[in-house]
This record gives C-alpha cells, sequence and structure tokens, in this order.
C-alpha cells in the first residue's frame, strides 16, 4: 500500500476524498471483473486443450495442453518425446493423462480462480497520477536515477502486459487485474473529462 500512501494524496487534494474514494473502488472491481474475464477465456482454452488430449493423447496435443497451462517443465519434453515414440503405448498413455488430469484439476482449483484486491485499484491510482502530474518525476528505491510518473507508469504497464502473456511457473501475480486497473482509470478519467463528472 506504499504505492497509495505515496500518489494518493495529490489525487484526493485535486479530486477530493469523494471522487477519490469512487475512482478506488471503481478501479478496483473494474479490475477485478476484467481480470475474471481474462481468467475464464484462459481456463476455456485450457479445458479444450484437455479435452482433444484426453480423447485422442498425441505429443502435440500434451504440448500444447502444457504450454497453455503455465505449468510446462524442461521434464515435459522428453514424456512428449516417448509417447511420440511410442503412440500405442497405453501404459505411457495413461500416465501423461492422468499426470495431464493432476495440472488441470491444479490450474482449475487455483486460489487465483477468484480474486479481488487493491493492486487493480492501486494501478488505476498510479495511470490517474502519470496522467494528471506527467512531468512528476519521481525516485525509486531500485532505480538511481528520476524517472517522470509518465515513463515510469508506461513501461511499469508493459511489464505487467508482458508478465501477463508469458507467466512463467509458480508466479502468482494477477498481472491482468493490474492492466485492469490501469484501463479502468483511463476509462473513468475520460469519462470525467467529458463533462459528465457525477456518476456516483
Amino acid at each position: 500500500m506504499f504505492g497509495l500512501i505515496s500518489f494518493g494524496p495529490m489525487l484526493e487534494q485535486r479530486w477530493g476524498g469523494q471522487r477519490f474514494l469512487a475512482f478506488w473502488l471503481m478501479c478496483g472491481v473494474g479490475a477485478g471483473v476484467l481480470y475474471e474475464g481474462v481468467r475464464t477465456y484462459e481456463l476455456h482454452k485450457l479445458e479444450v486443450a484437455y479435452t482433444d488430449f484426453v480423447r485422442s493423447p498425441s505429443a502435440g496435443d500434451y504440448d500444447q495442453f502444457m504450454e497453455q497451462s503455465g505449468f510446462k517443465q524442461p521434464e515435459d519434453a522428453t514424456a512428449a518425446a516417448a509417447l511420440e515414440r511410442n503412440p500405442n503405448d497405453q501404459e505411457l498413455q495413461q500416465a501423461i493423462v492422468q499426470h495431464v488430469r493432476q495440472v488441470y484439476e491444479a490450474v482449475h482449483d487455483s486460489p487465483r480462480s477468484g480474486m479481488l484486491g487493491a493492486s487493480g485499484a492501486l494501478f488505476g491510482v498510479l495511470f490517474a497520477f502519470a496522467y494528471l502530474f506527467p512531468n512528476t518525476e519521481l525516485m525509486l528505491l531500485f532505480f538511481p536515477f528520476p524517472i517522470k510518473a509518465k515513463y515510469f507508469v508506461f513501461f511499469y504497464g508493459l511489464y505487467e502486459l508482458y508478465s501477463g502473456v508469458h507467466q512463467s511457473p509458480g508466479d502468482n501475480v494477477a498481472h491482468f487485474a493490474h492492466i485492469g486497473g490501469l484501463l479502468i482509470g483511463f476509462i473513468i478519467l475520460k469519462f470525467w473529462e467529458s463533462g459528465r463528472s457525477r456518476f456516483y
């Protein structure tokens, strides 16, 4: 919540407490809704890949499933190669199908299946700060030079997008919730700029 303490007061001073609170809550809820949409789409794709593999186990379908699950490991290439060499080995097929079923259930029942957190709202606040005070210079703990807010948020957003698309195994960060917070923040600010400022 350090980001809220750092960037929130200037926005609250500019908008007032009621509008800032409304902005914070809408970014948080909107980010959660967008994240759930992305999550549902990803689970649907995974379910299709799972069904295809279980119906007719093949090395290609196994590789595709493991890639989409986000749990692909180096040893999966060995299993895929063994399945390609021995496509009619029932014992091998059963072992790999069992592994695929376990991975599918682990992803499907992941704690990330439903979440609503403050990080999406915080990214909305970050976007609003960079949008309203783009040339404010920030000194970051991990970066020895000052950086303008607009560049910081832009590159941070790109990093979140990349991390969401290329999610590594064990990464439990809801990157698309962060992207959702940025997007909802943008939409709200554009809505306010249009002159229709009273909507809460």
